[in-house]
């Protein structure tokens, strides 16, 4: 990808972050051009989270099915080559699970979502014998076992993000490799995985999804960039009868994606991701109303670029993500967080002398969210787990 902020979703968290980043005491924050007071919704604490080896973990996704328990998702490094990794929360403890690794080579789990506490999905890929081959895992309450999931004959598979409407419904999107990408959307129906089909805006350029989720059974928005051309962001939406393009106010004919999205009702929905100004990525946060998306005002913070990375919504005014943002030569990540009158920062400590990037977010009240991630104390990645109270 061109867009130094905007991760290659084909592996989350594949970025070494090798920069120092600073602890972003973010009281302030600029939005629309203009310094504003941002008050501290909550403050952040880093919760102990376990590793595998010792050549790096990290954390790209989290989902809590209860108010219990949670699962968070990514891959850990073994003789150079990726492995699954698969932590389970219950109570306040953080542990190791065993997942399946199915490659030789590299493995990867991008995206987790729950039906239920004894229904959950991870999804992401792994090296198949020709071509990278997409990855379902399914947490039944009693380990977690491969499914069988379709591909695209002869090309590049990955899915990125998943959601669950339903214990019977489940979607997983993602993109598939042809010349140029081309958008990937399965769905889980009653007992098996199938792929359906999703448009792909454009054929001038790549065109992939990079989250999903679901307000009901017959509400879907799935988030990614595409177009003829040039990249845009862009969004689809389910209806219960199939995926079509919905007008998107962020095609304004300059670059931008959406990476990230959660729907806490049929009448909010946040999308996020980037949008280029002026040649800068800057933040870009959009809110859907039950009729249709506009643009919100969001943190731009530093000197540089910036990006949401993960979007997180419980009920109607609770919403957190996690935002990317250079300043000079430093990339930081910091929280941000919306509770129904405008974005704000959290200040957000860095853990290591060789960065902290957070990747995934889950709120699982109106006042306590978990974000997960990595930092490097030195050159080796670990593992990441903040929560908010």
């Amino acid at each position: 990808m061109a867009y130094p902020l905007n991760r290659s979703r084909t592996g989350r968290g594949s970025r070494r972050v090798v920069a120092v980043l600073a602890t972003v005491a973010a009281t302030t924050l600029c939005v629309a051009g203009t310094v504003v007071a941002a008050p501290v919704p909550h403050a952040l604490a880093r919760v102990p989270s376990p590793n595998r080896g010792t050549e790096g973990s990290l954390l790209n996704s989290v989902t809590c099915p209860s108010s219990t328990s949670c699962v968070a998702v990514g891959r850990w490094v073994r003789s150079t080559f990726d492995k699954t990794l698969i932590e389970v929360r219950v109570g306040a403890a953080w542990r190791l699970t065993p997942s399946p690794s199915p490659s030789a080579n590299d493995n990867n789990l991008t995206g987790a979502g729950c039906a239920s506490p004894t229904l959950c999905f991870a999804v992401g890929y792994h090296d198949g014998p020709t071509w990278r081959q997409t990855l379902v895992e399914r947490w039944g309450g009693h380990g977690w076992r491969l499914m069988a999931s379709p591909n695209v004959a002869g090309v590049n598979n990955s899915l990125d993000g998943i959601a669950c409407a339903s214990p019977i419904l489940c979607f997983g999107v993602g993109r598939s490799v042809v010349t140029i990408d081309r958008t990937l959307i399965e769905m889980w129906h009653l007992t098996s995985w199938r792929v359906v089909p999703s448009p792909s805006p454009g054929t001038g350029s790549d065109n992939f999804l990079d989250a999903v989720s679901c307000a009901s059974k017959t509400l879907c928005f799935a988030v990614g960039s595409g177009g003829t051309g040039l990249q845009e962001a862009f969004i689809e939406g389910w209806a219960g009868h199939g995926w079509k393009v919905i007008p998107n106010p962020a095609v304004n004919g300059t670059i931008s994606g959406l990476n990230a999205i959660s729907c806490s009702a049929r009448t909010l929905c946040m999308a996020a991701g980037y949008n280029n100004v002026g040649g800068t990525e800057q933040s870009l946060i959009e809110r859907w109303n039950g009729s249709r998306w506009s643009i919100m005002p969001s943190p731009q913070l530093g000197t540089g670029n910036n990006a949401v990375e993960s979007m997180s919504c419980f009920r109607g005014t609770f919403c957190e993500g996690a935002i990317s943002f250079q300043a000079g030569a430093v990339y930081q990540s910091a929280v941000i967080a919306w509770r129904g009158h405008g974005w704000m920062t959290v200040p957000t400590k860095n853990y290591g002398s060789g960065g902290t990037s957070l990747y995934g977010t889950f709120c699982e009240s109106a006042s306590l969210c978990v974000h997960v991630g990595e930092y490097q104390p030195a050159s080796v990645q670990r593992t990441l787990v903040l929560s908010g109270t």
